[in-house]
């Protein structure tokens, strides 16, 4: 193998591998992101029900206990 083959081969393959690596670390960051939105929404959704409570709308039933009449 020449060394001109040798060297375009190690380009090559070095594209190549950051190329995977890009990708790789875009996937990561795309579920990442879901992952943060789903979140979000709990949270928003979490925070607008305690602030309904807490701002004098009705709270939920109270489950009774097994003794209690």
């Amino acid at each position: 193998m020449s060394i001109n083959a040798l060297l375009a081969f190690m380009v090559l393959s070095q594209i190549a591998l950051a190329a995977y690596l890009l990708y790789s670390f875009n996937t990561l960051e795309r579920a990442a992101e879901k992952r943060n939105g789903e979140m979000r929404k709990f949270l928003d959704a979490y925070v607008a029900d305690l602030e309904r409570r807490l701002t004098g709308g009705s709270l939920p039933p109270r489950k009774r206990a097994a003794g209690e009449n």
